[in-house]
């Protein structure tokens, strides 16, 4: 953030000076044309708004680190009167530079200050927009047909309405380009000079500037904060109306007709504003600057682009925004390859570095140096600030420089304190000899030492060093612990997922679920939180607390498809999967898909026990899909027992599908998986009441006649659904059906009689008699 920060404020102080380099070149070339101008103006404008880009993305560019050599072990230099180096360092992560940019961010309360006013002046941009696009459609649809004819060449069959909304001609676009007038306006013109006036409108519309117009509002909307957009944007408009005043000229010939219809505009008062997304002749003071340079007989009046000064703007413009993005200092280039900041709003700190160097076996000191090497470490708290300057000295050495405040000091005690105390930070920020390093951290301090100094270490060499630390020493649970919170502070999260894995393959001890799981809640990637998460499933030892920080711990994803991944590998392997907390976490879910996906799943692994199918089933009448929850209606029928706490959610699912196909498909299913329990043909007739297809209930009604009971609840809800049946063929080929059973029963059949004579159709209702009677 702070990179990009940077990058816009810098961006910002470059666009200003590009574009008075702009300003200044077009004042002294006065023959170039408005035309060209506006070309120049806008290709300006792009070279603007892509300066923070190129800035942000030099700045992300990571510079290639000083190789820093190592000294020769065997040949350590003599012992130096030094302070111990601190245990830990409390500064911020330091971010690589390869530039030093002319404006820093370090506090970030400036860069939310400076990010909360440009949203809302972007906010307030997009607002006025918005309101200028309904006022152009508003003009165009309340304007009058004003009768006057235009001549071809005018372009783009433009209409010329009448409104008594404006106070001035103007274009309007866009897909429908129209040209406005005031209703009082052509009374007070004549011929000549109302043509003149339209062929300016015209040359709007002929040039696109609507479409322009409206390109250049979205950009100062979004960089509203930028002044050169601003400058540039009133200069185009400028620019745009003297080219469209060099296209009258170049059409009507001669410029005393069109001079006196803009004298006449000026006269009659240009009132109220154009919209933002309109062209117009503007007010009379721009209408008396457009007659001054309309009589300047010097200017060059041609209406057409130079494409050879285009071209050499492009050209120039293109050097000056490379140089811009490349610019390190406000004069000069910076002499270092590479340059790291941290700060926490009062300490500050800053290393410079070029060149290669070789420290002392104990990091507090400098040996040498390769020719023109120099290292800069400066330290300030806000009232003090110290420095130390390390280069190559000229017959090979290391000068050794110390300021204090800006004043340099003798390089004594108090110097050789400050090295020490700064130094073993920076050398071990290069990632070198991390072995040899963390060897002699363990042989110095032990391992609690160790610890506390790779705390300090900032970037991805903190993993590196602790991953090295487990391979050399057997840590304690405690020691353990520490490590964890330690991997808490990476920036990466694939170095805490990294990390993770680390610890889980080297130390799965159960003892430390707490540091591991808040580890994991410190992951924002959901595929690395996945990664981790699955391998404490894959655990296979987890205690019901820490299943429960499984279940919170996937509720916090954001991706549907890695929520449904983790719960689905703990359905398959936890004795335990029934915990609220599971069916909470799949509650936030919100793809039918993928929560379809991880109930089908818990389904093939703990179908058979009935408490999970129910569960299952009441959170499957939360999908939205109809054929989503009959494909679980219909898995959950493989082992279904039509126990009353299944029986009464599946019953709920039933009633939640609205498509007749999905619940007569789930409905037959359960049928054919628990045809001999009553209860289970009953729920499953009064759902079938609920369809609204004849055709569908016709099917199940015949699938059940086959299993029809002379139990009263199931002969009652068969014979209730079968009146909820219109069509008289469908009730009849279900009557026929029960009817034609071998086994069927004397109370059965008086219901098929006592049903037939409810039937509507005669003929239909004799073929049921006779066939009775036959029975019979």
């Amino acid at each position: 953030m702070n990179t990009f920060m940077e990058a816009v404020l810098n961006g910002w102080w470059q666009g200003i000076a590009l574009t008075l380099l702009v300003w200044l070149v077009l004042r002294e070339l006065p023959r170039v044309n408005a035309a060209t101008k506006v070309a120049i103006w806008q290709i300006t404008l792009a070279a603007v708004i892509l300066l923070p880009v190129a800035l942000w993305t030099a700045g992300h560019r990571q510079p290639t680190r000083p190789r820093v050599a190592q000294m020769q072990r065997s040949a350590p230099s003599a012992p130096q009167s030094h302070a111990p180096p601190p245990k830990a360092r409390t500064e911020s992560n330091w971010t690589p530079q390869a530039q030093k940019p002319l404006v820093e961010v370090t506090d970030r309360h400036t860069i939310e200050l400076f990010f909360a006013i440009s949203l809302f002046l972007i906010f307030i941009q997009w607002v006025r927009l918005l309101f200028g696009s309904i006022w152009v459609f508003r003009l165009k649809r309340t304007a009058k047909p004003s009768g006057i004819a235009t001549a071809n060449g005018w372009g783009r069959d433009a209409r010329v309405l009448l409104s008594d909304k404006v106070g001035m001609p103007m274009a309007v676009g866009y897909r429908h380009p129209a040209i406005l007038l005031p209703s009082a306006l052509p009374p007070k013109l004549t011929a000549e000079e109302l043509n003149c006036v339209l062929l300016h409108e015209a040359a709007h519309l002929r040039r696109r500037d609507d479409w322009m117009t409206l390109a250049e509002s979205i950009i100062r909307a979004v960089f509203c904060f930028q002044p050169a957009v601003y400058w540039i944007l009133s200069q185009i408009r400028r620019e745009r109306e003297i080219a469209c005043d060099d296209h009258v000229l170049a059409q009507a010939g001669l410029a005393k007709p069109y001079a006196c219809a803009l004298a006449r505009l000026a006269e009659i008062g240009a009132r109220g504003r154009v919209p933002i997304l309109a062209t117009g002749a503007g007010r009379t003071k721009q209408i008396f600057q457009r007659l001054e340079t309309l009589l300047d007989r010097r200017r060059n009046r041609l209406p057409a682009v130079s494409g050879t000064a285009v071209l050499l703007a492009v050209v120039i413009l293109t050097g000056a925004a490379f140089q811009c993005a490349q610019l390190k200092k406000l004069f000069g280039i910076s002499d270092f390859s590479s340059r790291w900041v941290s700060s926490d709003g009062t300490n500050r700190q800053e290393v410079r570095m070029r060149g290669e160097f070789e420290f002392s076996p104990d990091d507090i000191d400098v040996e040498s140096m390769s020719p023109g090497a120099m290292l800069v470490v400066e330290k300030s708290d806000g009232w003090h600030t110290r420095r130390i300057e390390f280069e190559s000295g000229e017959t090979g050495g290391v000068q050794r420089r110390y300021f204090s405040n800006d004043s340099e000091r003798q390089f004594d005690a108090e110097a050789r304190q400050f090295a020490a105390a700064m130094l073993p930070s920076i050398a071990r920020e290069q990632e070198r000899d991390i072995p040899l390093r963390v060897s002699r951290l363990l042989g110095k301090n032990g391992a609690d030492g160790a610890l506390n100094e790779i705390r300090s270490i900032n970037g991805g060499a903190k993993r590196l060093y602790l991953e090295e630390l487990f391979r050399q020493a057997e840590l304690k649970p405690d020691q353990l612990r520490y490590a964890l919170r330690i991997a808490g502070q990476f920036g990466s999260d694939e170095d805490q997922r990294h990390f993770f894995e680390t610890v889980q393959a080297g130390h799965p001890e159960a003892g430390l679920d707490a540091e591991l799981f808040a580890l994991i809640d410190r992951v924002h990637s959901d595929e690395a939180r996945r990664d981790m998460l699955a391998r404490v499933v894959e655990r296979g030892d987890v205690g019901e607390a820490s299943t429960v920080r499984i279940w919170r711990s996937v509720a916090r994803m954001s991706s549907d498809e890695m929520k449904a991944d983790v719960l689905g590998r703990a359905a398959q392997g936890f004795h335990h999967p029934l915990l609220q907390g599971f069916f909470d976490a799949a509650g936030t879910i919100h793809s039918d898909s993928e929560r379809e996906r991880l109930l089908l799943s818990l389904l093939a692994a703990h179908g058979k026990e009935s408490v999970t199918v129910a569960s299952v089933l009441r959170s499957a009448a939360g999908i939205s899909s109809d054929d989503a929850k009959a494909n679980i209606l219909v898995a959950a029928a493989a082992d279904f027992h039509g126990d009353a706490e299944t029986l009464i959610s599946v019953e709920a699912v039933l009633s939640s599908i609205h498509s007749d196909g999905d619940r007569r498909r789930a409905i037959e299913r359960l049928i054919e998986a628990d045809e001999a329990n009553p209860e289970t043909l009953r729920a499953m007739l009064s759902q079938t009441s609920k369809i609204a297809s004849d055709e569908d209930k016709r099917r199940l009604l015949l699938r059940v006649a086959s299993a029809l009971k002379d139990a009263e609840p199931v002969s009652s809800a068969f014979f209730a659904a079968w009146k909820t049946v219109h069509s008289t063929q469908d009730q009849r080929q279900v009557l026929l059906a029960v009817v034609s059973r071998n086994d069927l029963d004397a109370a059965t059949l008086n219901r098929v009689t006592q049903a037939a004579a409810q039937m509507q159709s005669q003929e239909d209702q004799l073929a049921v008699l006779k066939a009775i009677a036959v029975r019979r």
